[in-house]
Protein backbone atom coordinates (compact mmCIF):
# COMPACT_ATOMS: atom_id res chain seq x y z
CA UNK A 1 0.00 0.00 0.00
CA UNK A 2 0.85 3.37 -0.19
CA UNK A 3 1.08 5.98 2.24
CA UNK A 4 -1.64 8.57 2.16
CA UNK A 5 -0.27 10.70 4.38
CA UNK A 6 -2.45 10.21 7.34
CA UNK A 7 -1.48 9.56 10.61
CA UNK A 8 -4.05 7.70 12.77
CA UNK A 9 -4.51 7.69 16.64
CA UNK A 10 -2.96 4.44 18.33
CA UNK A 11 -6.75 2.20 18.77
CA UNK A 12 -5.99 1.16 22.38
CA UNK A 13 -9.37 2.45 23.14
CA UNK A 14 -11.17 1.29 26.72
CA UNK A 15 -14.30 -1.13 25.51
CA UNK A 16 -16.39 -3.41 27.35
CA UNK A 17 -14.90 -6.45 28.22
CA UNK A 18 -12.30 -8.27 25.63
CA UNK A 19 -13.88 -6.33 23.23
CA UNK A 20 -11.68 -4.88 20.31
CA UNK A 21 -11.13 -0.82 19.26
CA UNK A 22 -13.46 -1.47 16.01
CA UNK A 23 -10.78 0.63 14.67
CA UNK A 24 -8.93 -2.59 14.15
CA UNK A 25 -11.48 -4.40 11.93
CA UNK A 26 -11.75 -1.57 9.86
CA UNK A 27 -8.01 -1.27 9.28
CA UNK A 28 -7.69 -5.42 8.97
CA UNK A 29 -10.30 -4.71 6.19
CA UNK A 30 -9.38 -1.62 4.19
CA UNK A 31 -5.70 -0.34 5.51
CA UNK A 32 -3.78 -3.33 6.62
CA UNK A 33 -0.45 -1.63 7.25
CA UNK A 34 -1.37 1.98 8.30
CA UNK A 35 0.76 4.67 9.93
CA UNK A 36 0.15 5.46 14.16
CA UNK A 37 1.11 7.62 16.70
CA UNK A 38 2.23 5.66 19.04
CA UNK A 39 1.41 6.79 23.21
CA UNK A 40 5.10 7.58 23.66
CA UNK A 41 7.95 8.26 20.90
CA UNK A 42 7.61 8.40 17.33
CA UNK A 43 5.21 7.10 14.68
CA UNK A 44 5.13 3.32 13.46
CA UNK A 45 3.62 1.40 10.98
CA UNK A 46 1.03 -0.73 12.44
CA UNK A 47 0.17 -4.41 11.38
CA UNK A 48 -3.33 -6.09 11.61
CA UNK A 49 -3.31 -9.38 9.71
CA UNK A 50 -2.54 -12.44 10.46
CA UNK A 51 -0.33 -12.66 7.69
CA UNK A 52 1.63 -9.59 7.92
CA UNK A 53 1.71 -10.16 11.75
CA UNK A 54 3.45 -14.01 11.58
CA UNK A 55 6.25 -12.54 9.08
CA UNK A 56 6.98 -9.23 11.09
CA UNK A 57 7.65 -11.61 14.28
CA UNK A 58 9.38 -14.14 12.96
CA UNK A 59 11.79 -12.08 10.62
CA UNK A 60 15.52 -10.98 11.04
CA UNK A 61 14.81 -8.09 9.05
CA UNK A 62 13.50 -5.91 11.91
CA UNK A 63 15.12 -4.68 15.07
CA UNK A 64 14.03 -4.97 19.01
CA UNK A 65 17.73 -3.39 19.75
CA UNK A 66 16.72 0.02 18.06
CA UNK A 67 13.32 0.43 19.58
CA UNK A 68 15.29 1.03 23.03
CA UNK A 69 15.80 4.87 24.06
CA UNK A 70 14.21 7.66 25.46
CA UNK A 71 12.73 8.43 21.44
CA UNK A 72 11.77 4.87 20.35
CA UNK A 73 8.69 3.56 19.72
CA UNK A 74 6.94 2.20 22.69
CA UNK A 75 3.58 1.91 24.56
CA UNK A 76 4.42 1.57 28.15
CA UNK A 77 5.04 5.38 30.10
CA UNK A 78 8.59 3.77 31.09
CA UNK A 79 11.24 3.81 28.33
CA UNK A 80 12.28 0.00 27.61
CA UNK A 81 15.46 -1.56 29.23
CA UNK A 82 18.48 -1.96 26.29
CA UNK A 83 19.83 -4.78 27.91
CA UNK A 84 16.51 -7.06 29.15
CA UNK A 85 16.62 -9.92 26.92
CA UNK A 86 14.01 -9.25 24.79
CA UNK A 87 15.57 -5.58 23.33
CA UNK A 88 18.55 -7.43 21.92
CA UNK A 89 19.10 -8.88 18.29
CA UNK A 90 20.89 -11.57 17.42
CA UNK A 91 23.71 -12.70 18.04
CA UNK A 92 23.42 -11.32 20.87
CA UNK A 93 20.22 -12.54 21.90
CA UNK A 94 20.61 -16.25 20.88
CA UNK A 95 24.24 -16.15 23.07
CA UNK A 96 22.34 -14.81 26.25
CA UNK A 97 18.86 -16.85 25.84
CA UNK A 98 21.40 -20.05 25.01
CA UNK A 99 23.43 -19.47 28.09
CA UNK A 100 20.78 -18.76 30.81
CA UNK A 101 18.96 -21.39 29.29
CA UNK A 102 21.10 -24.15 30.82
CA UNK A 103 19.79 -23.06 34.12
CA UNK A 104 15.95 -24.44 32.89
CA UNK A 105 17.76 -28.01 33.80
CA UNK A 106 15.66 -31.09 33.66
CA UNK A 107 15.39 -31.82 37.16
CA UNK A 108 14.38 -28.09 38.28
CA UNK A 109 11.74 -28.22 35.31
CA UNK A 110 10.23 -31.79 36.30
CA UNK A 111 9.46 -29.74 39.78
CA UNK A 112 7.34 -27.30 38.62
CA UNK A 113 4.25 -29.35 38.25
CA UNK A 114 4.17 -30.76 41.43
CA UNK A 115 4.89 -27.10 43.50
CA UNK A 116 2.55 -25.90 40.96
CA UNK A 117 -0.22 -28.36 41.79
CA UNK A 118 0.36 -28.34 45.96
CA UNK A 119 0.38 -24.01 45.36
CA UNK A 120 -2.70 -24.20 43.56
CA UNK A 121 -4.15 -26.58 46.08
CA UNK A 122 -2.81 -24.56 49.36
CA UNK A 123 -4.30 -21.45 47.54
CA UNK A 124 -7.85 -23.04 47.30
CA UNK A 125 -7.74 -24.19 50.81
CA UNK A 126 -7.34 -20.35 51.68
CA UNK A 127 -9.75 -19.16 49.46
CA UNK A 128 -12.41 -21.62 50.76
CA UNK A 129 -12.27 -20.50 54.08
CA UNK A 130 -12.93 -16.45 52.96
CA UNK A 131 -16.68 -15.34 53.37
CA UNK A 132 -18.85 -15.36 49.89
CA UNK A 133 -18.18 -13.50 47.41
CA UNK A 134 -15.01 -13.97 47.58
CA UNK A 135 -12.38 -12.21 44.58
CA UNK A 136 -10.72 -14.91 42.75
CA UNK A 137 -8.42 -12.22 41.28
CA UNK A 138 -6.77 -11.24 44.06
CA UNK A 139 -6.61 -14.45 46.02
CA UNK A 140 -5.85 -16.94 43.69
CA UNK A 141 -4.80 -15.58 39.72
CA UNK A 142 -2.74 -13.34 41.03
CA UNK A 143 -0.99 -15.74 43.98
CA UNK A 144 -0.90 -18.48 42.25
CA UNK A 145 2.28 -17.21 39.43
CA UNK A 146 3.59 -14.64 41.86
CA UNK A 147 4.52 -17.82 44.47
CA UNK A 148 5.68 -19.59 41.46
CA UNK A 149 8.16 -17.36 40.04
CA UNK A 150 9.25 -16.39 43.90
CA UNK A 151 10.13 -19.84 44.89
CA UNK A 152 12.19 -20.46 41.76
CA UNK A 153 14.03 -17.44 42.10
CA UNK A 154 14.52 -17.55 45.86
CA UNK A 155 12.77 -14.27 46.35
CA UNK A 156 11.46 -14.03 49.73
CA UNK A 157 7.80 -13.96 50.63
CA UNK A 158 7.60 -11.00 52.59
CA UNK A 159 9.06 -8.92 49.37
CA UNK A 160 5.77 -9.74 47.72
CA UNK A 161 3.98 -6.44 47.84
CA UNK A 162 6.76 -4.78 46.44
CA UNK A 163 6.38 -6.37 43.15
CA UNK A 164 2.49 -6.40 42.91
CA UNK A 165 3.13 -2.45 43.13
CA UNK A 166 6.29 -2.53 40.85
CA UNK A 167 4.63 -4.05 38.01
CA UNK A 168 1.14 -2.57 38.10
CA UNK A 169 3.31 0.77 37.88
CA UNK A 170 5.16 -0.24 34.88
CA UNK A 171 2.27 -1.43 32.61
CA UNK A 172 0.64 1.91 32.62
CA UNK A 173 0.58 3.83 29.23
CA UNK A 174 -0.59 7.19 29.75
CA UNK A 175 1.76 10.48 30.70
CA UNK A 176 0.58 10.61 33.91
CA UNK A 177 2.34 7.62 35.36
CA UNK A 178 5.74 7.65 33.88
CA UNK A 179 7.81 9.21 36.92
CA UNK A 180 6.01 5.91 38.70
CA UNK A 181 6.71 3.91 35.62
CA UNK A 182 9.99 5.26 35.88
CA UNK A 183 10.66 4.50 39.60
CA UNK A 184 8.95 0.83 39.45
CA UNK A 185 11.49 0.15 36.58
CA UNK A 186 14.55 0.76 38.61
CA UNK A 187 13.45 -0.84 42.18
CA UNK A 188 12.91 -3.83 40.09
CA UNK A 189 16.02 -3.64 38.83
CA UNK A 190 17.72 -2.69 41.39
CA UNK A 191 16.52 -5.19 44.06
CA UNK A 192 17.10 -8.19 41.16
CA UNK A 193 20.90 -6.85 41.22
CA UNK A 194 21.15 -6.89 44.67
CA UNK A 195 19.49 -10.54 44.44
CA UNK A 196 22.23 -11.72 42.10
CA UNK A 197 25.15 -10.25 43.93
CA UNK A 198 23.82 -12.61 46.89
CA UNK A 199 24.14 -15.88 44.67
CA UNK A 200 27.21 -14.62 43.17
CA UNK A 201 28.65 -14.43 46.88
CA UNK A 202 27.10 -17.64 48.60
CA UNK A 203 25.52 -21.20 47.27
CA UNK A 204 21.98 -21.24 46.99
CA UNK A 205 19.28 -23.87 45.46
CA UNK A 206 16.92 -21.86 42.89
CA UNK A 207 16.97 -20.65 39.47
CA UNK A 208 18.84 -17.35 39.55
CA UNK A 209 21.65 -19.22 41.17
CA UNK A 210 21.58 -21.75 38.43
CA UNK A 211 21.85 -18.92 36.08
CA UNK A 212 24.97 -17.48 37.89
CA UNK A 213 26.29 -20.74 37.03
CA UNK A 214 25.40 -21.47 33.71
CA UNK A 215 28.69 -21.20 31.39
CA UNK A 216 29.57 -22.63 27.96
CA UNK A 217 33.53 -23.31 27.92
CA UNK A 218 34.61 -19.83 29.37
CA UNK A 219 31.75 -18.21 28.36
CA UNK A 220 29.24 -17.03 31.44
CA UNK A 221 26.38 -14.28 31.54
CA UNK A 222 28.03 -11.01 32.96
CA UNK A 223 26.23 -9.37 36.22
CA UNK A 224 24.44 -6.85 34.24
CA UNK A 225 22.83 -10.05 31.87
CA UNK A 226 21.80 -12.14 34.90
CA UNK A 227 20.19 -8.99 36.20
CA UNK A 228 18.40 -8.13 33.42
CA UNK A 229 17.69 -11.38 31.85
CA UNK A 230 16.31 -12.12 35.72
CA UNK A 231 14.32 -9.14 34.91
CA UNK A 232 12.71 -10.55 31.70
CA UNK A 233 12.02 -13.64 33.06
CA UNK A 234 10.11 -12.55 36.05
CA UNK A 235 8.46 -10.03 34.71
CA UNK A 236 7.32 -12.18 31.69
CA UNK A 237 6.92 -14.81 34.34
CA UNK A 238 4.42 -12.80 36.56
CA UNK A 239 2.81 -10.86 34.72
CA UNK A 240 1.19 -13.16 31.28
CA UNK A 241 0.43 -15.89 34.02
CA UNK A 242 -1.23 -13.72 36.03
CA UNK A 243 -3.49 -12.43 32.56
CA UNK A 244 -3.68 -15.60 31.34
CA UNK A 245 -5.29 -17.25 34.92
CA UNK A 246 -7.41 -13.92 35.32
CA UNK A 247 -8.99 -13.68 31.87
CA UNK A 248 -9.11 -17.63 31.30
CA UNK A 249 -11.41 -17.83 34.59
CA UNK A 250 -13.30 -15.06 33.01
CA UNK A 251 -14.07 -16.50 30.40
CA UNK A 252 -15.34 -19.94 31.47
CA UNK A 253 -17.47 -18.04 34.40
CA UNK A 254 -19.34 -15.89 30.98
CA UNK A 255 -19.60 -18.84 28.45
CA UNK A 256 -21.18 -21.53 30.73
CA UNK A 257 -21.62 -23.02 27.66
CA UNK A 258 -17.91 -23.86 27.61
CA UNK A 259 -17.59 -24.31 30.79
CA UNK A 260 -19.71 -26.88 30.82
CA UNK A 261 -17.82 -28.59 28.10
CA UNK A 262 -14.66 -28.47 29.69
CA UNK A 263 -16.10 -30.12 32.85
CA UNK A 264 -17.61 -32.96 30.72
CA UNK A 265 -14.06 -33.37 29.44
CA UNK A 266 -11.01 -32.02 31.28
CA UNK A 267 -8.66 -33.65 27.90
CA UNK A 268 -10.02 -29.79 26.38
CA UNK A 269 -7.77 -28.29 28.97
CA UNK A 270 -4.96 -28.12 26.21
CA UNK A 271 -7.05 -26.60 23.57
CA UNK A 272 -8.86 -24.24 25.73
CA UNK A 273 -5.79 -22.66 27.24
CA UNK A 274 -4.95 -21.92 23.60
CA UNK A 275 -8.49 -20.37 22.88
CA UNK A 276 -7.63 -18.18 26.21
CA UNK A 277 -4.84 -16.71 24.69
CA UNK A 278 -6.37 -15.66 21.41
CA UNK A 279 -9.25 -14.66 22.34
CA UNK A 280 -8.31 -12.50 25.30
CA UNK A 281 -4.48 -12.91 25.13
CA UNK A 282 -1.43 -11.70 26.85
CA UNK A 283 -0.49 -8.68 25.54
CA UNK A 284 -2.43 -6.33 23.03
CA UNK A 285 0.37 -5.70 21.31
CA UNK A 286 3.72 -7.24 20.62
CA UNK A 287 7.14 -5.38 20.93
CA UNK A 288 7.78 -1.98 18.17
CA UNK A 289 10.68 -3.18 15.70
CA UNK A 290 12.50 -0.69 13.65
CA UNK A 291 13.06 -2.42 9.76
CA UNK A 292 16.50 -2.93 8.86
CA UNK A 293 15.89 -2.67 5.45
CA UNK A 294 13.08 -2.23 3.36
CA UNK A 295 10.55 -5.46 3.93
CA UNK A 296 7.86 -6.36 1.47
CA UNK A 297 4.70 -7.29 3.39
CA UNK A 298 1.96 -9.02 1.61
CA UNK A 299 0.17 -5.53 3.02
CA UNK A 300 2.68 -3.05 1.58
CA UNK A 301 6.38 -2.05 2.00
CA UNK A 302 7.93 -0.79 5.53
CA UNK A 303 11.11 0.85 4.74
CA UNK A 304 14.39 0.65 6.48
CA UNK A 305 14.44 2.71 9.55
CA UNK A 306 10.61 2.87 9.97
CA UNK A 307 9.32 1.40 12.91
CA UNK A 308 6.61 -1.55 13.28
CA UNK A 309 4.42 -2.28 15.88
CA UNK A 310 2.14 -5.92 15.52
CA UNK A 311 -1.83 -5.97 17.07
CA UNK A 312 -1.51 -9.36 18.25
CA UNK A 313 -5.33 -8.53 19.04
CA UNK A 314 -6.46 -7.67 15.67
CA UNK A 315 -4.09 -11.36 14.22
CA UNK A 316 -5.75 -13.25 16.45
CA UNK A 317 -9.02 -12.02 15.03
CA UNK A 318 -8.56 -12.17 11.66
CA UNK A 319 -11.40 -13.29 9.92
CA UNK A 320 -9.30 -14.96 6.75
CA UNK A 321 -7.61 -17.64 9.72
CA UNK A 322 -10.36 -17.93 12.35
CA UNK A 323 -14.00 -19.09 11.84
CA UNK A 324 -16.10 -16.70 13.81
CA UNK A 325 -13.26 -15.42 15.36
CA UNK A 326 -15.31 -13.06 18.28
CA UNK A 327 -16.60 -16.11 19.47
CA UNK A 328 -14.82 -18.14 22.58
CA UNK A 329 -14.70 -21.69 21.26
CA UNK A 330 -12.54 -24.24 23.59
CA UNK A 331 -12.84 -26.79 21.00
CA UNK A 332 -11.39 -24.43 18.29
CA UNK A 333 -8.76 -26.43 16.16
CA UNK A 334 -6.27 -25.59 14.33
CA UNK A 335 -5.64 -22.58 16.74
CA UNK A 336 -2.71 -20.88 14.95
CA UNK A 337 -2.64 -17.61 17.36
CA UNK A 338 0.34 -15.49 17.79
CA UNK A 339 -0.21 -14.57 21.84
CA UNK A 340 3.26 -15.72 22.63
CA UNK A 341 4.97 -13.44 19.47
CA UNK A 342 7.01 -16.21 17.46
CA UNK A 343 10.74 -16.65 16.06
CA UNK A 344 13.27 -15.93 18.24
CA UNK A 345 11.27 -13.84 20.80
CA UNK A 346 8.46 -15.98 21.39
CA UNK A 347 7.64 -15.77 24.73
CA UNK A 348 10.22 -18.16 27.01
CA UNK A 349 7.23 -17.81 29.97
CA UNK A 350 5.21 -19.38 27.40
CA UNK A 351 5.81 -23.61 29.12
CA UNK A 352 5.53 -21.67 32.27
CA UNK A 353 2.16 -20.05 31.71
CA UNK A 354 0.86 -22.84 30.27
CA UNK A 355 1.52 -25.15 32.65
CA UNK A 356 0.18 -23.17 35.52
CA UNK A 357 -2.65 -22.93 34.13
CA UNK A 358 -2.99 -26.19 33.15
CA UNK A 359 -2.91 -26.60 37.20
CA UNK A 360 -5.08 -24.09 37.75
CA UNK A 361 -8.07 -25.19 35.85
CA UNK A 362 -7.58 -28.78 36.87
CA UNK A 363 -7.60 -27.81 40.81
CA UNK A 364 -9.71 -25.57 41.06
CA UNK A 365 -12.86 -26.77 38.64
CA UNK A 366 -12.47 -30.00 40.28
CA UNK A 367 -12.11 -28.93 44.21
CA UNK A 368 -15.20 -25.86 43.54
CA UNK A 369 -18.11 -27.03 42.10
CA UNK A 370 -20.44 -24.76 41.39
CA UNK A 371 -17.82 -21.73 41.14
CA UNK A 372 -19.47 -18.78 39.27
CA UNK A 373 -19.75 -14.91 38.96
CA UNK A 374 -20.92 -13.26 41.91
CA UNK A 375 -22.26 -10.17 39.94
CA UNK A 376 -23.80 -9.76 36.70
CA UNK A 377 -21.14 -9.86 34.23
CA UNK A 378 -21.75 -5.74 33.81
CA UNK A 379 -20.70 -5.06 37.33
CA UNK A 380 -17.41 -6.70 36.75
CA UNK A 381 -14.38 -4.13 37.27
CA UNK A 382 -11.86 -3.28 34.15
CA UNK A 383 -8.50 -2.48 34.81
CA UNK A 384 -7.83 1.21 33.35
CA UNK A 385 -5.04 2.36 30.92
CA UNK A 386 -3.46 -0.92 30.41
CA UNK A 387 -1.87 -2.75 27.36
CA UNK A 388 -3.63 -5.69 28.91
CA UNK A 389 -7.73 -6.53 28.70
CA UNK A 390 -8.26 -7.61 31.82
CA UNK A 391 -10.87 -7.61 34.91
CA UNK A 392 -9.64 -5.75 37.99
CA UNK A 393 -12.00 -8.02 40.04
CA UNK A 394 -13.40 -11.45 39.85
CA UNK A 395 -16.12 -11.71 42.57
CA UNK A 396 -17.20 -15.40 42.65
CA UNK A 397 -19.45 -18.00 44.92
CA UNK A 398 -19.08 -21.99 45.09
CA UNK A 399 -21.48 -24.61 46.31
CA UNK A 400 -18.52 -26.67 48.41
CA UNK A 401 -14.94 -27.06 48.70
CA UNK A 402 -13.76 -30.99 47.74
CA UNK A 403 -10.84 -32.37 49.12
CA UNK A 404 -7.51 -32.00 47.19
CA UNK A 405 -6.88 -35.35 44.91
CA UNK A 406 -5.06 -37.77 46.99
CA UNK A 407 -6.24 -36.75 50.77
Amino acid sequence: MTDKGQVRRFPSGEYEGHGLDPMLAELRANEPLAKVQLPFGREAWLVTRHRDARMVVTSRHFSRARESGPDAPRFMASPRDPLVVSALDAPEHTRVRKLAGKAFTPRRIETLRDNARKKANELVDEFAGLDQPADFLKHFARQMPLAMMTEMMGIPREDFPLFHQWIDDMEVIDEAGMEKAQRALKGTIDYLATQVAKRMADTHDDLLADMVAAHEGADRLTEDQLVHFAFGLWFGGLDTTFNLITNGFYLLLTHTDQLGLLLADQSLIPSAIDEFLRYAGVNGVDHARVALTDVELSSGTIPAGDAVVVSLSSANRDESVFTDPDEVDITRSPNPHLAFSGGMHYCIGAPLARMEMSVALDVVLNRLPGLRLAVPVEEVPWAKRKLVRRPEALPVRWDDVLPAAGD
